[in-house]
């Protein structure tokens, strides 16, 4: 039988995991804490362990690093762990990589999730066994600086923390999927920073001047990183460049790590027929979605925090927080620009404001919620929301098309598919 150790120091916690694995297969052991399971490590061999991070005294990262200082000095066999959070970060995944984890689970989790996750470490204990193997630390992939602007601990952006802390300790090309302002650029960089490229160059080719360049000098990215910003930005002439050069990279042994971003979901992008097959193929090997800010609004109030301390220090302000009331109209609005809409709202609020609390009048670009007020319907759907703040932002700019992106915290090409796609008129004709 299948033998794990469950560390928890939530007793209801345990139990359930107990009732859980006990289902799949497994020979359950409990522990209340980190001391406690590295009595059951001394005395029985297991070749799993599933344990939470955050315990008194000893944290579950205490338990792995003694684990794995265990197995190289004594030669034990391996022990693949891993660890659970009920404060997922950005830091907390690659953390757990970095010291030496099969990988990291946030709660609440579905245990739909937690059934596959343990089943791929099951199975690859069994391999580690079979073969002798001890896995592998991340520490030497692993930098220690971190996008600090990537912040939450939803479900969904705990998930894009996993994908980017594993993305790092390749080699492999990546597709990241998100609506403008989400934050692509940022995951990239973090991809990079955290990878053991990140001495190396990080190249951004963000139009044809960029690709002008890449192509003069290829061999100053040797080594590093390079990032295609949108790839639905360049037309069919300007991809098969891109592909030409992806492949004078391989041919010419630079070794050069391929970063690519659309503002169109994946599935969507391969449909549209926009981005050319061949190329698509070379850049899809790993791919991360960001969700949307209106799809984990659960993260608002940090990044909120984030960004007021960030700039009453650029200021030089004694700003503390937002109000409750205006917090709730934040929650209300349906951003979207996403986090660079945020960000630049934030920023506004904080440089004009008189005061040590932001209030909701400090936020006149969605006070008194003025998206919802021209929409009359108690329910009405996010589509509405969105195109009669676009409409009302068009109309108080005089349709500047460059001055409604910038308040929007969207490009232009952006405006216009939504103009488009709502049947805005963006000369101001009806």
């Amino acid at each position: 039988m299948k033998k794990i150790l469950v560390v928890d120091d939530d007793p209801v916690s345990r139990d359930l995991l107990k009732e859980v694995l006990l289902k799949e297969g497994f020979e359950v052991r409990l522990a209340e804490s980190g001391e406690a399971a590295l009595g059951h490590l001394a005395r029985e061999d297991f070749p799993l362990v599933l344990s939470d991070i955050r315990m008194k005294q000893k944290s579950g990262f205490d338990v792995l690093r003694e684990l794995k200082e265990k197995e190289r000095g004594k030669n034990r066999p391996p022990v693949v762990v891993v660890l659970m959070t009920g404060f997922g970060s950005m830091e907390g995944a690659l953390e757990a990589l970095r010291e030496g984890a099969f990988d990291y689970i946030s709660k609440p989790f579905q245990l739909a999730d937690l059934r596959t996750l343990i089943a791929r470490a099951g199975k690859h204990a069994e391999f580690l066994r079979q073969t002798n193997l001890a896995p592998k630390s991340a520490a030497s992939a692993m930098g220690a600086t971190l996008a600090q602007s990537l912040i939450g601990k939803s479900p969904k952006i705990v998930e894009v923390y996993r994908t980017i802390a594993r993305a790092s300790l390749t080699s492999s090309s990546v597709l990241i999927a998100g609506e403008t302002g989400t934050g692509k650029a940022l995951v990239a960089r973090a991809i990079h920073e955290n990878g053991n490229r990140k001495d190396k160059a990080f190249v951004k080719v963000a139009a044809k001047e960029d690709l002008d360049a890449l192509e003069a000098d290829l061999a100053a990215a040797r080594g590093g990183t390079v990032l295609v910003e949108e790839l639905v930005a360049f037309g069919p002439g300007e991809q098969a460049r891109i592909l030409r050069a992806i492949e004078s990279a391989d041919e010419r042994g630079f070794d050069v790590r391929w970063i690519a971003g659309s503002r169109l979901p994946t599935g969507e992008l391969a449909r549209s027929g926009m981005v050319r097959g061949d190329l698509l193929d070379r850049l899809h090997i790993i791919s991360i979605e960001i969700p949307p800010l209106r799809s984990r609004l659960e993260d608002l109030p940090e990044l909120v925090s984030s960004f007021v301390a960030r700039y009453s220090e650029k200021n030089g302000k004694a700003i503390s927080h937002v109000s409750e009331s205006a917090m709730r109209k934040l929650r209300e609005y349906p951003w979207p620009g996403n986090i660079r809409e945020l960000e630049r709202v934030v920023e506004r609020a904080v440089a004009l404001s008189a005061g040590s609390v932001l209030e909701i009048e400090d936020f006149p670009d969605i006070a008194p919620s003025a998206a919802k007020s021209e929409v009359s319907e108690p329910q009405a759907s996010l589509e509405s929301v969105e195109k009669a703040h676009i409409a009302r932002v068009l109309q108080e700019t005089g349709f500047n098309k460059s001055k409604a992106s910038e308040i929007l915290g969207i490009d232009r090409a952006t405006l216009y598919r939504k103009a488009k796609l709502y049947g805005i008129d963006l000369k101001g004709k009806g």
